[in-house]
Protein backbone atom coordinates (compact mmCIF):
# COMPACT_ATOMS: atom_id res chain seq x y z
CA UNK A 1 0.00 0.00 0.00
CA UNK A 2 1.64 3.38 -1.04
CA UNK A 3 1.92 6.43 1.76
CA UNK A 4 -1.00 8.07 0.08
CA UNK A 5 -3.44 4.77 0.22
CA UNK A 6 -2.49 4.20 3.80
CA UNK A 7 -3.34 8.40 4.61
CA UNK A 8 -6.59 8.19 3.23
CA UNK A 9 -7.51 4.62 5.10
CA UNK A 10 -6.15 6.64 8.16
CA UNK A 11 -8.48 9.60 7.30
CA UNK A 12 -11.86 7.54 6.78
CA UNK A 13 -11.04 5.59 9.68
CA UNK A 14 -10.67 8.67 12.05
CA UNK A 15 -13.94 10.17 10.24
CA UNK A 16 -15.75 7.18 10.93
CA UNK A 17 -14.82 7.13 14.52
CA UNK A 18 -15.97 10.47 14.85
CA UNK A 19 -19.12 10.04 13.03
CA UNK A 20 -20.03 7.72 15.80
CA UNK A 21 -22.56 8.35 18.52
CA UNK A 22 -21.14 8.15 22.02
CA UNK A 23 -22.29 5.19 23.44
CA UNK A 24 -22.57 3.26 19.69
CA UNK A 25 -20.42 0.16 20.08
CA UNK A 26 -16.94 -0.11 18.01
CA UNK A 27 -16.97 -1.13 14.32
CA UNK A 28 -16.54 -4.92 13.64
CA UNK A 29 -13.46 -5.97 12.66
CA UNK A 30 -11.79 -9.28 11.09
CA UNK A 31 -8.86 -8.71 13.45
CA UNK A 32 -8.30 -11.56 15.81
CA UNK A 33 -8.99 -10.64 19.47
CA UNK A 34 -6.04 -9.57 20.80
CA UNK A 35 -3.41 -12.01 22.50
CA UNK A 36 -2.68 -12.56 26.00
CA UNK A 37 -0.56 -10.13 28.01
CA UNK A 38 1.36 -13.18 29.34
CA UNK A 39 2.20 -16.02 26.81
CA UNK A 40 2.96 -19.61 27.03
CA UNK A 41 6.72 -18.86 26.88
CA UNK A 42 6.57 -16.16 29.87
CA UNK A 43 5.36 -18.33 32.37
CA UNK A 44 7.85 -21.64 30.93
CA UNK A 45 10.42 -18.95 31.93
CA UNK A 46 8.75 -18.10 35.43
CA UNK A 47 8.37 -22.07 36.16
CA UNK A 48 11.74 -22.59 35.07
CA UNK A 49 12.97 -19.48 37.96
CA UNK A 50 10.61 -21.40 40.19
CA UNK A 51 12.08 -24.62 40.03
CA UNK A 52 15.35 -23.72 40.05
CA UNK A 53 14.73 -22.08 43.50
CA UNK A 54 13.33 -25.64 44.02
CA UNK A 55 9.76 -24.35 44.02
CA UNK A 56 8.04 -27.55 42.97
CA UNK A 57 4.64 -26.54 43.46
CA UNK A 58 5.15 -23.03 41.86
CA UNK A 59 6.54 -23.86 38.75
CA UNK A 60 4.21 -26.84 38.58
CA UNK A 61 1.56 -24.07 38.57
CA UNK A 62 3.53 -21.91 36.24
CA UNK A 63 3.57 -24.61 33.20
CA UNK A 64 0.00 -25.52 33.96
CA UNK A 65 -0.72 -21.46 33.37
CA UNK A 66 1.41 -21.94 29.98
CA UNK A 67 -0.52 -25.20 28.80
CA UNK A 68 -3.87 -23.48 29.72
CA UNK A 69 -2.31 -20.81 26.64
CA UNK A 70 -0.96 -23.30 24.78
CA UNK A 71 -2.18 -26.99 25.11
CA UNK A 72 0.27 -28.37 22.48
CA UNK A 73 3.36 -26.73 24.15
CA UNK A 74 5.41 -29.99 24.24
CA UNK A 75 8.34 -28.03 26.43
CA UNK A 76 5.71 -27.05 29.10
CA UNK A 77 4.95 -30.32 29.32
CA UNK A 78 8.22 -31.77 29.05
CA UNK A 79 9.41 -29.03 32.08
CA UNK A 80 5.94 -30.04 34.27
CA UNK A 81 7.30 -33.68 34.02
CA UNK A 82 10.56 -32.69 35.63
CA UNK A 83 8.96 -30.49 38.10
CA UNK A 84 6.64 -33.21 39.20
CA UNK A 85 9.38 -35.90 39.07
CA UNK A 86 11.45 -33.74 41.70
CA UNK A 87 8.21 -33.54 43.62
CA UNK A 88 8.08 -36.95 43.93
CA UNK A 89 4.77 -37.69 42.23
CA UNK A 90 6.11 -39.59 39.86
CA UNK A 91 2.57 -40.76 37.95
CA UNK A 92 2.11 -37.44 37.00
CA UNK A 93 5.54 -36.87 35.94
CA UNK A 94 5.19 -39.98 33.64
CA UNK A 95 1.66 -38.94 32.39
CA UNK A 96 3.59 -35.86 31.41
CA UNK A 97 6.61 -36.43 30.06
CA UNK A 98 4.73 -38.86 27.76
CA UNK A 99 2.38 -36.07 26.65
CA UNK A 100 5.64 -33.98 25.53
CA UNK A 101 6.64 -37.00 23.40
CA UNK A 102 4.80 -36.54 20.62
CA UNK A 103 5.61 -33.01 20.38
CA UNK A 104 9.20 -33.27 20.83
CA UNK A 105 9.80 -36.92 19.74
CA UNK A 106 13.75 -36.74 19.15
CA UNK A 107 14.28 -34.93 22.49
CA UNK A 108 16.74 -37.51 24.32
CA UNK A 109 16.20 -35.39 27.59
CA UNK A 110 12.42 -36.67 27.88
CA UNK A 111 13.21 -40.33 27.49
CA UNK A 112 16.16 -39.87 29.95
CA UNK A 113 14.05 -38.04 32.52
CA UNK A 114 11.62 -41.37 31.76
CA UNK A 115 14.12 -43.56 32.87
CA UNK A 116 15.63 -41.76 35.96
CA UNK A 117 11.73 -41.92 37.25
CA UNK A 118 11.00 -45.68 36.67
CA UNK A 119 14.96 -46.24 37.78
CA UNK A 120 13.36 -44.32 41.04
CA UNK A 121 10.62 -46.61 41.34
CA UNK A 122 12.59 -49.56 40.91
CA UNK A 123 11.35 -50.08 37.62
CA UNK A 124 14.78 -51.12 36.28
CA UNK A 125 13.70 -53.02 33.40
CA UNK A 126 11.63 -49.59 32.19
CA UNK A 127 14.48 -47.51 33.32
CA UNK A 128 16.87 -49.22 30.81
CA UNK A 129 14.78 -49.46 27.63
CA UNK A 130 13.88 -45.13 27.91
CA UNK A 131 18.10 -44.46 29.37
CA UNK A 132 19.17 -46.75 25.87
CA UNK A 133 16.75 -44.76 23.71
CA UNK A 134 17.98 -41.43 24.85
CA UNK A 135 21.89 -42.87 24.80
CA UNK A 136 20.53 -43.50 20.77
CA UNK A 137 18.97 -40.31 20.30
CA UNK A 138 22.27 -38.43 21.50
CA UNK A 139 24.72 -40.23 19.72
CA UNK A 140 22.13 -39.65 16.83
CA UNK A 141 22.27 -35.61 17.71
CA UNK A 142 26.26 -35.97 17.90
CA UNK A 143 25.94 -35.24 21.32
CA UNK A 144 28.67 -37.40 22.39
CA UNK A 145 29.06 -36.40 26.40
CA UNK A 146 25.50 -36.40 26.94
CA UNK A 147 25.57 -40.07 25.41
CA UNK A 148 28.24 -41.31 27.71
CA UNK A 149 25.91 -40.22 30.76
CA UNK A 150 23.02 -42.02 29.73
CA UNK A 151 25.01 -44.98 28.60
CA UNK A 152 27.26 -44.72 32.37
CA UNK A 153 23.45 -44.48 34.48
CA UNK A 154 22.42 -46.78 31.89
CA UNK A 155 25.30 -49.62 33.54
CA UNK A 156 24.28 -48.55 36.86
CA UNK A 157 20.71 -48.98 36.60
CA UNK A 158 20.69 -52.02 34.50
CA UNK A 159 24.34 -53.50 34.41
CA UNK A 160 23.55 -56.60 32.21
CA UNK A 161 21.34 -54.75 29.76
CA UNK A 162 21.39 -55.51 26.42
CA UNK A 163 21.87 -52.51 24.63
CA UNK A 164 25.06 -51.54 26.44
CA UNK A 165 27.89 -53.02 24.11
CA UNK A 166 25.89 -51.78 21.24
CA UNK A 167 25.85 -48.13 22.63
CA UNK A 168 29.17 -48.51 24.18
CA UNK A 169 30.45 -49.04 20.35
CA UNK A 170 28.53 -46.35 19.23
CA UNK A 171 29.67 -44.25 21.77
CA UNK A 172 33.56 -45.03 21.01
CA UNK A 173 33.39 -43.82 17.43
CA UNK A 174 31.89 -46.75 15.69
CA UNK A 175 29.93 -45.78 12.96
CA UNK A 176 25.86 -45.09 13.97
CA UNK A 177 23.58 -47.36 12.37
CA UNK A 178 20.26 -45.43 10.12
Amino acid sequence: MSYRHTCLALIVALSCAAAAAPGDPPPATNDPPPRSVVSADDQIRTGLGLAHKGDWGAAIDAFNRALAIDPESGEALFFRGQAEAAHKDYPAALRSLAAALPHLPHEPAIYQAIGEIHAARGDTGRAADALAIAADLYLRQGAQAEARQAIARLREVKPDAAQLTTLDERAAGEPTPR
